[in-house]
């Protein structure tokens, strides 16, 4: 019988452990396996970055592309002043232009005419030319933040990649110690006990919680002595051991009544 019990309480015990083994496996597979996902369909933030960012990406780039366009604009438009712009213009002294004047028959001097058209082409050249020098620091200014945006979003994007990685590593340690723990619940594990002695008035104790078993041989126990093997539960062991205590203390205080006993008429001789 007592072999029949220690068997029984042992396949439960291992019962449990399998299921427990099995369920925190099952569980950290699923974990793993949406680790897995989260790293087969990563998405650069380059490519894929959070609405607000993307916005804002969106607004820099439109504003770039607009500037590019406007120093072409005044790059052609450069360039077609300066072929408007006569040579020969170029070559003549202010000075000895006459003023805009219009002749009798309602002509103008050409001279006149040629050279205030030359004023205003150049006036207007040197604006655009202002207007290209701010267009141009614009635009880099602009490239700076796209690029400043992309390399913080290339070193968060890095962050959380490796972020899965230690992850999915770490599952994967546990589900080794998972299956590592499984196959040491299919093995029967024995506490093998010999040649044990007890004194007088001792107590031991030799039992398994964990549903271990136990062999035991030559234990000798002395007088008095109080010994325990097997296999229980905690709890078992526990009010065992309160049993003992109060059983051990019943005779003491019995013996100490005696004595008091026989004390108060004196000792006799």
């Amino acid at each position: 019988m007592a072999y029949s019990r220690r068997t029984t309480v042992t396949a439960t015990v291992l019962n449990e452990y399998r299921d427990m083994i099995k369920n925190t496996t099952s569980d950290l597979e699923d974990h793993l396996q949406d680790v897995e996902n989260k790293l087969d369909s990563f998405i650069p933030k380059g490519t894929k970055m959070e609405h607000e960012d993307s916005m804002q990406w969106s607004r820099i780039q439109e504003e770039r592309n607009s500037t590019q366009q406007c120093l072409r604009i005044c790059a052609d438009a450069l360039e077609h002043i300066d072929k408007l712009q006569p040579k020969i213009l170029t070559e003549t002294p202010t000075a000895s232009i006459p003023p805009l004047e219009i002749d009798a028959i309602g002509n103008f001097n050409s001279g006149s005419s040629k050279y205030v058209t030359n004023c205003i082409l150049q006036e207007y050249r040197q604006k655009l030319l202002t207007a290209s020098s701010d267009l141009e620091k614009h635009a880099e200014r602009l490239k700076a933040r796209l690029e400043a945006m992309s390399q913080a979003a290339k070193m968060e994007e890095t962050a959380e990649w490796e972020q899965f990685q230690v992850e999915r590593n770490s599952l994967r340690q546990c589900l080794a110690i998972c299956a590592e723990a499984s196959e040491q619940t299919k093995q029967v594990r024995f506490n093998k006990f010999k040649d044990v002695l007890l004194a007088d008035d001792a107590h031991q104790v030799i039992v398994s919680t964990l549903g271990e078993l136990i062999s035991a041989k030559r234990i000798t126990t002395g007088s008095r002595s109080a010994q325990w093997l097997g296999q229980m539960l905690d709890k078992t062991l526990q009010q065992l051991s309160r049993d003992r205590s109060h059983v051990s203390e019943g005779p003491v205080r019995a013996e100490m009544g005696l004595d008091n006993k026989f004390d108060q008429y004196g000792r006799g001789h």
